[in-house]
């Protein structure tokens, strides 16, 4: 990042984020509950309502 002239402040910010995220899990909020007025859903039932979204046309 820093050979394609990031600012080092905004390295440093980068490298944090990502460390943080590999000590756990991320704390669960009722954020998107309260923004959209529904439950959030695992990545993985997400993914298996929409993949077909993604599969490329049968011809």
């Amino acid at each position: 990042m820093l050979d394609r002239d990031w600012p080092p402040e905004t390295v440093d910010d980068v490298l944090r984020a990502q460390a943080g995220a590999t000590t756990g899990p991320a704390r669960v909020t009722a954020t998107v509950e309260q923004v959209t007025g529904l439950a959030a859903r695992t990545f993985r039932s997400w993914v298996a309502e929409h993949a077909h979204a993604f599969r490329a046309p049968r011809p």
